[in-house]
């Protein structure tokens, strides 16, 4: 089992969402937390498909917040299974809120 951080950062011109690791590959009971130190940010994953055990569908947290480590849910020799999320940043100029999709992969073999 081992934990990991992926970092949110929000940077460029104009401003864009970058990560410490845009495609995180991940197995079963490793732990997955994610933080963004200069925004408000928020996490939804698509379809209803949550890579975790319990299923965790969408989290928010303020900027310098840690959200809670979230355990990778066993499966059964499925090779890899990709999980897109997207992420929302609310940051105030230009535009409101900047998303993105990034995914986590999740790898049994």
């Amino acid at each position: 089992m081992r934990d990991h951080k992926i970092e949110i950062f929000v940077k460029g011109t104009p401003l864009a969402l970058s990560y410490s690791d845009p495609e995180k590959e991940v197995k079963p009971g490793d732990r997955v937390q994610w933080s963004c130190d200069s925004h408000d940010y928020a996490i939804q994953f698509a379809n209803a498909k949550s890579p975790f055990d319990p299923p965790v569908l969408s989290l928010s947290k303020a900027a310098k917040t840690l959200t809670d480590r979230y355990t990778v849910r066993a499966r059964k020799g499925r090779g890899k299974d990709p999980h897109k999320y997207t992420v929302a940043v609310h940051v105030n100029d230009p535009s409101p809120i900047l998303t993105d999709d990034p995914i986590i992969i999740v790898d049994d073999e």
